[in-house]
């Protein structure tokens, strides 16, 4: 591959990617806590396909040394960063509120008297 049309469709294919994983975990906010924790694992996937996306663009480029080029590399290499931190942090707020969910529905299971 080294055709200047193939490289640009990595490219798109990397940020596409990359966008689709943005959407999906901008549409968390919504959801009840089990449902967030699947779309999180979802998304991890997702995460994982446009890094997968990301590192073959990186590898096709790599003796490109234009501006252009570099600049495109950084911001989708700080993109995916931010988008992991972002997903592990929503993955710990939604363990959190699923426990915390759990421990309330456990109470309403048990008698009044045998609760802590």
């Amino acid at each position: 591959m080294d055709n200047a049309g193939d490289v640009e469709e990595l490219r798109a294919l990397a940020v596409g990617s990359i966008d689709k994983v943005d959407r999906r975990l901008q549409a968390l906010d919504g959801k009840d806590p089990v449902s967030k924790l699947k779309a999180i694992k979802k998304l991890q996937e997702l995460l994982k396909e446009a890094n997968d996306d990301f590192e073959t663009y990186e590898t096709e480029v790599s003796g490109i040394t234009n501006k252009k080029t570099i600049e495109s590399l950084n911001q989708m290499r700080k993109k995916l960063a931010s988008l992991k931190k972002q997903i592990d942090l929503k993955k710990v707020e939604g363990s959190d509120k699923e426990q915390l969910f759990k421990g309330i529905q456990d109470t309403r299971d048990k008698p009044t008297n045998e609760i802590d």
